[in-house]
């Protein structure tokens, strides 16, 4: 008889460790699970948001970049993409979502907009341009997002959100969206993107301007005692940022973005909404009459003026009394929605209304909008229409200085401006382009009520 034990059946030991794999699982299950839930339950996030167990993922590949075209929302919430003359119109995308809010990427090969998911609250949806497969970008049920942009390198996105502690910024990376980081939170959130990407010089709750990295999260404050104002600029040239500072009654001030050294450029309001030219030439701001005694981010209409930043003049735009403006491209002309029929506005004699208004007039009542181009040039405005705005550009206004870095709605030849109008009182929105130059009328494109045109 030997003296070596009978081995062991090999079917029993595979059973065994078949059986100790099957409760290593669970143990790693179990544990896992205890451990997110310890995480969430006291505001923690997880490294990247969930919905029904999965990652979010980056958008399918894009094929040829749109060029001079017009991403639009029609009132059944599709989203849509056509050229200038609303030709070559497809599909790609759909929203359900009361915020109607959409941009392109700068490099025109994506489009970014919320849906209204099935949980009750927003998800950010990226989708390329010339086909439907958009996929879910960003998702955190806790949070109801307000605004999002891309940097200028279209590298990431950045996000406000709101929970019940602030308003948060979020960064979500384009090629991993997983890796999505909570940059700050305040109780008001302004920012701009640095011309370059990679960082976002930012507003937090009117205390303090910051300067964010947008990979590490780093923070570098470089002011405070600024006066009411929303958002900073950081315009082209990359190498100076604007800001108003509470120096008397105000002023404007450029600072150097390596240095931090401040330099005046001009006395400015105590309470205003600036942006700065695409070129860093000038600075357009709102003032009103008002302003020390109504939020800032009211819908209230106010005196536009331009400050000349190399020789530290200003002057005012001669039309009325604006809602919003917004930059050309090229740094040349100001597009102002003006108030009409309300106070300071001009007399109706020294209005040329070259076009007819666009709509039912008589279903309207006082103040109707009208459209104005200021040429810097020459220093004429001219008004160019007058209308009644869709419901979903009106919510952007009090924030146009925000939207207005994100948000184009001028053609990349900066000649044509695109809008959506309200024809009549129930009407869900109309898409027009409007010629800057006057020589051609406007021209209706499509139903919508929210629309913007590409980078390029």
């Amino acid at each position: 008889m030997s003296d070596h034990p009978i081995p062991a059946d090999s079917s029993e030991a595979k059973r065994d460790w078949f059986v100790l794999a099957v409760r290593a699982v669970v143990v790693l299950v179990v544990v896992t699970g205890w451990g997110a839930y310890l995480l969430t339950r006291n505001g923690w996030q997880l490294p990247f948001p969930l919905e029904g167990g999965k990652r979010f993922r980056a958008p399918a590949l894009a094929g040829a970049p749109a060029k001079n075209a017009i991403a639009f929302i029609t009132p059944n919430g599709e989203i849509r993409v056509m050229d200038a003359r609303g030709g070559r119109m497809r599909r790609v995308g759909n929203t359900r979502s009361a915020y109607p809010a959409l941009t392109w990427s700068h490099d025109g090969r994506y489009l970014a907009y919320l849906d209204h998911g099935r949980r009750g609250s927003e998800s950010l949806m990226v989708g390329p341009t010339d086909r439907e497969a958009p996929v879910t970008f960003y998702h955190d049920p806790d949070l109801s997002l307000v605004y999002f942009a891309w940097s200028p390198d279209d590298a990431d996105l950045a996000l406000l959100g709101r929970d019940v502690r602030a308003i948060g910024l979020y960064v979500v990376p384009m090629n991993e969206p997983a890796r999505a980081r909570r940059l700050a939170g305040a109780d008001s959130c302004y920012f701009n993107w640095r011309p370059g990407g990679g960082k976002i010089l930012a507003n937090l709750g009117s205390a303090r301007l910051s300067v964010l990295d947008a990979t590490t999260g780093a923070e570098r404050e470089v002011a405070r005692e600024m006066t009411m104002f929303q958002t900073p600029s950081w315009p082209g040239n990359d190498r100076f940022y604007y800001l108003a500072r509470n120096v008397g009654a105000g002023e404007f001030q450029r600072v150097d973005a390596k240095s931090l050294e401040t330099e005046r450029v001009s006395t400015g309001p105590w309470s205003c909404k600036f942006v700065a030219s695409p070129d860093g030439r000038y600075l357009g701001y709102l003032d009103s009459p008002l302003s020390s005694f109504m939020p800032l981010n009211s819908r209230r209409p106010g005196r536009t003026y331009v400050v000349d930043i190399a020789r530290g003049e200003r002057y005012r735009v001669p039309c009325d009394p604006a809602f919003a403006f917004f930059w050309s491209p090229d740094g040349t002309k100001l597009m102002l929605l003006g108030q009409v029929g309300g106070l300071e506005s001009l007399p109706a004699a020294k209005v040329e209304d070259r076009f007819p208004f666009i709509g039912r007039p008589g279903e309207f009542g006082a103040p109707s909008h009208r459209w104005w181009v200021y040429d810097l040039a020459t220093g004429e405005c001219t008004a160019l229409v007058q209308c009644r705005m869709s419901r979903g550009f009106l919510r952007m206004l009090p924030f146009f200085d925000q939207y207005a870095h994100s948000h184009r709605y001028w053609s990349p030849d900066s000649r044509y401006f695109v809008i959506t109008v309200r024809p009549y009182e129930q009407a869900p929105g109309e898409v027009w382009v409007l010629d800057t130059t006057g020589e051609q009328p406007p021209r209706r494109l499509a139903e919508g009520g929210t629309a913007v045109w590409s980078w390029q």
